[in-house]
């Protein structure tokens, strides 16, 4: 018999004991961000008392966003995963969301099946990078100066129209501690929402997303996060969501590939 109950702060044990299931080389969060953000997002999934799965999910205006979704291997292959699925998706409904949406590795096959199971659809392949300072050093530049700010609240509906975000996704990033929010500012058209911005996690560090008009001004973007980037370390990471040129662009100089994960979304069933 299953049965589904939030998570709490003395989880972190069993979280921590599954979370690496996801990626054996990314340690789980630790216990002070899973108290302040994980938890308060988390449902576990539990079969006669024992914790099977657990589902981490966001929730903006009207989609609900999958970020971990997680099966003990004890229980694989026993349908956990479409239970958890099923969980997840009430939980979306109750919220008033129409649609949902994951990530999920580009070689995780028997996952993706499940999914489209459930109606989720492929859209783009996004690739999380690695880079040192040095080579965002030698990423080209556009001639024109490009100066950047902090996200005025105001702005995030236009600028999530702009770049094709889920209408609320800032808003909710805003609440996570740490995080930084910039968007470049052309000086001849200050007014402008669509060369590009960023959200800086001081804590990872990296930014995602990590969103430019042009290649030529992905620079210009680490310049605005890099006075937020923790002081003497010098590895910076971003996220290329379906922009092939962008990729190319990193590639070029060098920037190690960490992960490439296949976005998926669609109608809630």
């Amino acid at each position: 018999m299953f049965s589904v109950r939030e998570a709490t702060f003395g989880d972190y044990s069993t979280y921590a004991r599954l979370c690496p299931e996801l990626d054996p080389e990314t340690p789980p969060a630790a216990p002070d961000l899973w108290s302040e953000e994980f938890a308060p997002r988390t449902l576990f999934l539990e079969r006669d008392g024992d914790v099977v799965g657990y589902g981490l999910f966001n929730l903006y205006a009207t989609i609900g966003y999958v970020v971990q979704l997680v099966v003990d291997p004890r229980v694989r292959r026993e349908g956990v995963g479409r239970v958890l699925l099923g969980v997840l998706a009430d939980r979306f409904r109750r919220a008033g969301c129409v649609s949902w949406a994951l990530d999920v590795k580009v070689d995780n096959a028997p996952a993706i099946a499940l999914y489209e199971t459930v109606g989720l659809c492929p859209v783009r392949v996004s690739t999380s990078l690695r880079l040192d300072w040095a080579k965002v050093a030698r990423l080209p530049r556009e001639d024109r100066p490009m100066t950047s700010r902090v996200i005025d609240p105001a702005e995030d509906a236009r600028i999530e129209a702009a770049f094709d975000l889920p209408r609320g996704q800032l808003a909710v990033l805003r609440t996570r501690r740490g995080r930084v929010q910039v968007r470049l500012v052309d000086p001849a058209d200050p007014a402008r929402l669509d060369e590009g911005f960023g959200v800086f996690e001081p804590r990872w560090p990296g930014a995602f997303p990590f969103r430019v008009a042009r290649p030529t001004l992905a620079a210009a973007l680490f310049d605005a996060v890099r006075p937020y980037a923790p002081p003497g370390l010098n590895i910076v990471h971003a996220v290329s969501e379906g922009d092939e040129e962008l990729l190319r662009t990193f590639l070029d100089v060098g920037a190690e590939v960490r992960l490439s994960t296949l976005y998926m979304t669609g109608p809630l069933p």
